[in-house]
């Protein structure tokens, strides 16, 4: 098989990962491509290294017998402890990762910039490298989030429960900040809820970055699929039931439905 004609692999946690597909399809539309979401495990923010990189190796090793071309790490706790690990194993595949998108914010001026994430996205040293090289240039919050991916995860997304954590966690810093970073997949798909306990906040995520990243990637390697008939999508989940993928894939990013 022509390899430019193989599909890309995608990997959250769980749902998260879809507000990334998004602006894959959006920019690659010819791409054929396998999303897994690791559900029966979500979320990784609270879980040790140890087991991060041993799921990471266990859904790599899912899409690599696929015989994709490529793999987006479409999580942020999994890319920051685990990718290299990954790539010292699997020298021969791409890899793709993602990272909070503090350097958009920062080049565009924001003075107080609020970055929300998981506790171990928060912890690690990839990601607090990235604020030391920022953070002179601008005033950055740390703010983690313990239970909000779990919430989205496993919560309809218009459930009070939702709004009221971020209402709980968010209040202190209302009006306090012009920028607020999303450092989790999961959470584009409540910004929404987000802005409205922030108020008039600019918002970053980092799903634009990783498509483009990833299509220099394919281009460098001449890997780009040039077939102008469009990809398909086929998901698959360490759980059997695979409904929440297709309602949050029909879903607006941001909407609280």
């Amino acid at each position: 098989m022509d390899k430019k004609k193989q599909a890309i692999g995608v990997f959250d946690s769980g749902v998260g990962g879809l507000s990334v597909l998004k602006q894959i399809v959006n920019l690659l539309p010819n791409e054929d491509i396998y999303f897994y979401g690791d559900r029966a495990n979500a979320p990784y923010g609270s879980k040790s290294q140890k087991e991060i990189i041993a799921l990471t190796i266990q859904a790599v090793e899912t899409l690599m017998s696929k015989s994709v071309k490529a793999i987006v790490i479409a999580c942020n706790t999994a890319t920051s402890e685990a990718i290299d690990v990954v790539r010292e194993k699997y020298p021969e595949m791409l890899f793709i990762g993602i990272e909070p998108a503090i350097k958009p914010a920062v080049l565009d001026q924001n003075k107080a910039i609020l970055l929300l994430a998981t506790p171990m996205t928060l912890q690690s040293k990839r990601v607090n490298k990235l604020i030391n090289q920022y953070n002179q240039h601008t005033h950055i919050l740390l703010k983690p989030m313990p239970l909000l991916a779990c919430l989205i995860e496993h919560h309809d997304l218009k459930d009070d429960e939702i709004q009221t954590y971020l209402k709980e966690e968010l209040h202190e810093y209302q009006d306090q900040v012009d920028a607020v970073v999303l450092g989790c997949t999961h959470y584009p798909f409540v910004q929404t809820g987000i802005v409205k306990e922030l108020g008039n906040v600019k918002v970053y995520d980092g799903a634009l970055g990783v498509a483009k990243h990833l299509k220099h990637i394919l281009q460098q390697h001449q890997l780009l699929n040039d077939d102008t008939k469009g990809g398909r999508i086929v998901f698959e989940s360490s759980e059997s039931n695979l409904d929440i993928f297709y309602k949050l894939w029909n879903m607006k990013i941001g909407e609280m439905e």
